[in-house]
């Protein structure tokens, strides 16, 4: 018999449950470089090492065509595609009191959930974060602020680079990531669309997502895991700005434990389709959440983890962001 998200036969958390919208919600909330990668997710079981077709924004041959000759070679049928290995496992994990029978108890269950989620994802987004130093383009120094002049640069760069501004529904083709420093030195400009004069609200609006404005056509997001090399007061922050195939996440399920006693769920988590993607085409971030009974500590342990890995795709299709 359950009630709520207690089973009173065998008092245990139901983990279906818990896995609500409130606690996917801060998970979403705490991801906003894996929106701007070109992704890859594949249903199929895998361990680390495993594959993930990732497919990337192609170009076709235009011709001439001459009446009676053949068109050759033929074009393909969708774009192109890459395949890259997960090679990243992250996990998280805590132990639940065996004593939970009451609602509040689920509720600091769900809250513990919630902030194992936002630990992982930032430790994900680290590891976007640091391709910055592979990027082949440079804007800016170490030390300074970031400029408006700057943003200019940055455009001029990306458009000889031929990276796509529009893609699909996606007006936002390219995308700024900086630091808070740089933010408050941006956020100083008159020239800057700020969110707010944008009318941006609720769960998407700027406060959520971290957008703080547009310039030039390109969405400017602050994100305070920016890469950094040096020591305090002197560090040098690696921003980014993402055309959409300059980095690529992949991502697969791990398999079940074969331990009968381990409960065992998952959640997919879409972060922005990928813009190359044919429609359809699954898109995201897979964890797997395991609940077993820990004989060490007599309690509950819940385990989070993803198999996954960031690849830098085209490096030419970014730039790093030097301040």
């Amino acid at each position: 018999m359950t009630v709520g998200s207690i089973n009173l036969t065998t008092n245990a958390i139901e983990l279906a449950a818990v896995l609500s919208a409130e606690v996917l919600l801060p998970l979403k909330r705490n991801f906003c470089l894996a929106a701007f990668c070109n992704k890859g997710y594949s249903k199929d079981f895998g361990v680390k090492g495993s594959t993930v077709t990732v497919f990337t924004l192609g170009h076709h041959t235009v011709q001439d065509f001459v009446d009676g000759t053949p068109i050759y070679p033929l074009q393909p049928e969708a774009p192109g595609s890459v395949v890259l290995p997960c090679n990243r496992f992250k996990t998280v994990d805590f132990l639940i009191s065996s004593a939970l029978r009451t609602q509040t108890d689920i509720d600091h269950f769900r809250s513990q959930l919630a902030t194992a989620y936002t630990d992982l994802a930032e430790a994900i987004e680290a590891v976007i974060a640091a391709q910055a130093v592979n990027l082949t383009n440079q804007v800016g120094s170490s030390g300074s602020d970031l400029q408006y002049e700057d943003l200019a640069s940055i455009k001029r760069k990306l458009t000889d680079a031929a990276c796509p501004q529009y893609l699909f529904n996606q007006p936002n083709g390219v995308n700024l990531i900086v630091s808070p420093k740089d933010e408050e030195s941006l956020l100083n400009d008159d020239r800057i669309i700020t969110s707010s004069s944008r009318g941006l609200v609720g769960q998407e609006g700027p406060i959520m997502t971290g957008n703080i404005g547009r310039a030039l056509g390109m969405d400017i997001y602050v994100n305070q895991l920016i890469y950094s090399t040096g020591s305090a007061p002197n560090l040098t922050y690696h921003g980014m700005a993402l055309a959409p195939d300059a980095l690529a996440l992949v991502s697969k399920p791990l398999k079940e434990p074969t331990s009968k006693n381990v409960e065992t769920s998952y959640v997919v988590l879409p972060l922005n389709p990928s813009k190359a993607a044919p429609a359809g085409t699954d898109s995201g971030i897979v964890f797997r959440i395991t609940m077993g009974w820990d004989p060490d500590y007599r309690a509950d342990r819940c385990a989070i983890d993803c198999l996954f890995d960031v690849h830098t795709l085209r490096a030419n299709q970014g730039v790093e962001i030097l301040s």
